[in-house]
């Protein structure tokens, strides 16, 4: 389903080549986040990750931190989430 969530954008650019080649890194640096890539024209954007909460995004930006010291920020945007199943409470 969709919720109400955050991603972190790592970039905004107007250079199509950058945007995605910095996709391509977050791919490769982080497979088990899924990255989108955005276009408000004139920008392309890159986001990743699917967080209910703004902590876990911003633990998640602290890991960033390292590949892209400026410019990466948490934003609220409708993410993809499938809640956990609820336990069978019912005994046969």
């Amino acid at each position: 389903g969709q919720y109400k969530g955050y991603r972190i954008q790592v970039i905004s650019t107007r250079d199509r080549k950058k945007a995605f080649d910095i996709k391509a890194l977050l791919l490769s640096r982080f497979p088990e986040e899924k990255t989108y890539a955005l276009f408000q024209s004139p920008y392309f954007k890159i986001r990743i990750g699917n967080f209910i909460s703004k902590e876990d995004a911003e633990d998640f930006r602290k890991s960033l931190r390292k590949l892209f010291p400026d410019g990466v920020f948490v934003v609220a945007d409708v993410i993809e989430y499938t809640p956990p199943e609820e336990e069978d409470l019912f005994i046969d």
